[in-house]
């Protein structure tokens, strides 16, 4: 009997064994899916406050450039419209994806243009992002530049191929933002890109 007890306590030695391991991988592999979001949820709070010092410092250790937030953001699309070209730049260089949209189909780009920020604006085109995006209720970059009165950005924009006659679902352009925001001279740069 005795002999018989031997391989079951072996046995059972060697599940326990294994389910302590595995309990132990599993616990390290939340700890590490955990302190991800952390350095993640980090970032985007770097990148809410601007600070490019902290930026680079979670970028370089390990924070992922392209994770999401609740409403499908990423540090790119938090920082296009107020942080440094600076801070823009590193998060391209290090993989940010300039394309990738929030729940709603907005772009980083689509954040510059909201915010007027040219100089962020024309980083992002020239990385690949794409004027004629557009929302899931049709907007473009160029209807938020016009709806703010963002004469430069929307300039820039048609220079690099903005669909000036581009309709939104409600049937508006971004002529139509402009004329019912009351920004004239955003009017007059539609018109004489033949925005109708």
């Amino acid at each position: 009997m005795k002999k018989a007890l031997f391989p079951t306590l072996v046995l059972s030695a060697l599940l326990t064994a294994c389910a302590t391991n595995e309990t132990a991988q599993s616990t390290a592999s939340a700890e590490q899916s955990a302190a991800a979001k952390d350095s993640d949820s980090a970032l985007m709070q770097a990148v809410l406050m601007c600070d490019d010092d902290a930026i680079r410092s979670l970028i370089e250790g390990g924070a992922e450039v392209n994770a999401v937030g609740k409403n499908g953001d990423t540090a790119l699309m938090n920082a296009a419209p107020i942080c440094s070209t600076d801070a823009v730049r590193l998060l391209i260089e290090k993989g940010a994806q300039v394309n990738t949209s929030a729940e709603n189909g907005e772009t980083a780009l689509m954040f510059a243009a909201m915010a007027g920020r040219s100089d962020t604006a024309r980083i992002l085109i020239d990385t690949g992002a794409s004027v004629n995006a557009a929302t899931k209720d049709g907007i473009t970059a160029l209807m938020f530049a016009a709806m703010g009165g963002h004469a430069s950005t929307a300039s820039l924009l048609i220079e690099k191929g903005a669909d000036v006659n581009a309709t939104a679902t409600q049937g508006r352009t971004a002529l139509g933002f402009a004329q019912a925001r009351k920004h004239a001279e955003v009017v007059q740069i539609l018109r004489a890109a033949g925005a109708k």
